[in-house]
C-alpha cells in the first residue's frame, strides 16, 4: 500500500542489494505504478562519509579555537597544523570514498 502511495523511492543500494529477493520484488512492485523517473539510487557510502567526516571537522575547528583562546602566544605552525590537519584528513578520506563509490556504482551497473 505505501509503495503505490509513494510519489518516489530512494533506494540505498549496496552491491548486495540486487541479489534479495525482497528488495527486488519491492523495486518492480514500484516501478509497475511509477516512471523510472520517480527512482533515486544511493550508495550507502555517502552515509558513512557523513559520519567520519563531521567528527574531524569538528576536533579540528575546536581545538584551533581553544588553543587560541587560553593560549594566545602559541606557535603559527600549532595552529596551522591543527586548522589544517582535519581539512587534510578530510580531503584523503573524501577522495577514497568517493574512489570506493564508483567502484560500487560501476559493480552494481554490470549486474543489472
Amino acid at each position: 500500500k505505501v509503495l503505490f502511495q509513494s510519489e518516489r523511492i530512494v533506494i540505498l543500494v549496496t552491491p548486495l542489494y540486487f541479489k534479495k529477493l525482497w528488495t527486488m520484488f519491492e523495486l518492480c512492485l514500484f516501478l509497475t505504478v511509477h516512471s523510472a523517473s520517480q527512482l533515486s539510487f544511493q550508495p550507502t557510502l555517502l552515509c558513512k562519509f557523513s559520519a567520519a567526516v563531521f567528527p574531524v571537522a569538528y576536533f579540528g575547528c575546536a581545538a584551533y579555537l581553544l588553543i587560541g583562546m587560553f593560549w594566545p602566544s602559541a606557535p603559527t605552525w600549532l595552529l596551522l597544523v591543527l586548522g589544517l590537519l582535519p581539512s587534510l584528513v578530510f580531503n584523503l578520506y573524501y577522495v577514497y570514498i568517493v574512489r570506493r563509490m564508483t567502484r560500487e556504482l560501476r559493480a552494481i551497473r554490470a549486474e543489472a
